[in-house]
C-alpha cells in the first residue's frame, strides 16, 4: 500500500508537472507571441520613420532644388537683362557714332565752302584792289591829260 500511495504522489507529482509544463509552454507561447508583435510593432514603426525621413529628405531637397533653380532663372533672367541694356547701349553707341561721322562730313562740307568762300572773297579783293588801283591811275592819267 506504501508503494501504491507513491505510486499514487508520483503521478500526482507527475501530472502536477505536466500541468506546470503545460502552463510554461502556454506562458511561453504567449510571450513569444507578446515578443513577436512588440517585434512586428518595432518594424512597422522602423518603416513609418524611415519612410517619413525619407519623405522629409525629398522634400527639403526639391524645396532646395527648387529654390536654386528660381535663383538660376533669376539670374539668367538678370543676365538677360544686362544684355539687353548692354545691347541698347551699344546701338547708342554705334548712333552716336554715325552721327559723329555725319557732323564730320558736315564740317568737311562747310570747310570746303568756307575755304571756296575765302577764295572768293581774295579774288574779289584783288579784284576790288586793282579795280581801285586801275581807277587811280585812270583818274591820274585824266587828269593828266587835262
Amino acid at each position: 500500500m506504501a508503494i501504491r500511495k507513491s505510486i499514487t504522489t508520483l503521478n500526482q507529482g507527475v501530472h502536477a508537472n505536466n500541468s506546470a509544463i503545460t502552463i510554461l509552454s502556454k506562458v511561453t507561447n504567449a510571450t513569444i507571441t507578446q515578443l513577436r508583435g512588440f517585434a512586428d510593432a518595432a518594424v512597422q514603426i522602423f518603416r513609418e520613420n524611415l519612410h517619413n525621413a525619407i519623405n522629409g529628405f525629398q522634400n527639403k531637397f526639391a524645396s532646395a532644388f527648387r529654390k536654386i533653380e528660381k535663383s538660376v532663372v533669376a539670374d539668367k533672367e538678370d543676365l538677360n537683362g544686362k544684355v539687353a541694356v548692354f545691347n541698347l547701349l551699344t546701338n547708342r553707341l554705334y548712333q552716336l557714332e554715325n552721327f559723329v561721322q555725319n557732323d564730320r562730313s558736315n564740317l568737311n562740307a562747310v570747310e570746303t565752302t568756307l575755304e571756296t568762300v575765302e577764295d572768293k572773297v581774295q579774288a574779289v579783293r584783288s579784284n576790288s584792289s586793282a579795280m581801285v588801283h586801275n581807277s587811280k591811275t585812270h583818274f591820274k592819267n585824266e587828269k593828266l591829260a587835262q
